[in-house]
């Protein structure tokens, strides 16, 4: 039949409490093209493709000039949206109502070595190596952290949410924590390059 499409797509969780353990790795970078008005006559078609998810990472810098601050695990759990639905007619983007609960983990604290030793003046860049994509309308969710400061351990602490920050699809964005006195402070910041690690190798152009 004729007219535009609706599209939808859905993160590959559902139902759970937050702590049901979720895997970054299960993710998709989720990505879409549409052009408009092309009938069969016209051959070759243009197609730009545009990520559907935002991207976090987590750095953690230390403003205690004399002691350093050891992360040992690092989460994001709560509740998160899990669709996005986008319709081509209106040229409209939706966030369905669908959700499921559930921890990603960045950094588990089960082996020492692991351990993230921050110090002031040297942050510490994507903490465990990971990105997490998540649907842009993030939900209800807090970041947890175990952290040893001054001797004293200091294990799944809640230091703040994510309910206020409305992120943009296509982009990565920094989740940074700085140690500040005895607590943590949390800001968001767009990465400087904006654009995914790995995109595509064909001569189809990424945004």
């Amino acid at each position: 039949g004729m007219g535009a499409p609706t599209m939808r797509f859905s993160m590959p969780f559902e139902g759970g409490t937050e702590n049901t353990p979720r895997e970054i790795e299960r993710i998709p970078d989720a990505m879409v093209a549409a052009s408009t008005d092309v009938t069969r006559g016209d051959g070759h078609v243009d197609l730009r493709f545009y990520h559907l998810l935002t991207c976090l990472n987590f750095k953690v810098s230390n403003h205690n000039e004399t002691n350093a601050v050891v992360v040992r695990g690092l989460r994001l759990k709560g509740t998160f949206y899990r669709s996005i639905e986008i319709d081509m007619a209106g040229d409209e983007v939706r966030y369905p109502a669908d959700a499921y609960s559930g921890t990603f983990v960045f950094l588990d604290g089960a082996r020492e070595e692991d351990d993230v030793n921050v110090t002031y003046g040297s942050p510490a860049e994507k903490i465990g190596g990971k990105s997490l994509m998540l649907v842009p309308y993030l939900g209800e969710a807090g970041i947890y952290i175990d952290y040893t400061f001054m001797g004293t351990e200091h294990t799944d602490k809640y230091i703040g949410d994510v309910a206020n920050f409305l992120p943009m699809s296509g982009t990565i964005y920094t989740v940074e924590l700085n140690f500040i006195g005895d607590a943590f402070v949390i800001s968001f910041v767009v990465d400087n390059n904006q654009t995914w690690e790995n995109g595509g190798d064909s001569d189809l152009e990424f945004e």
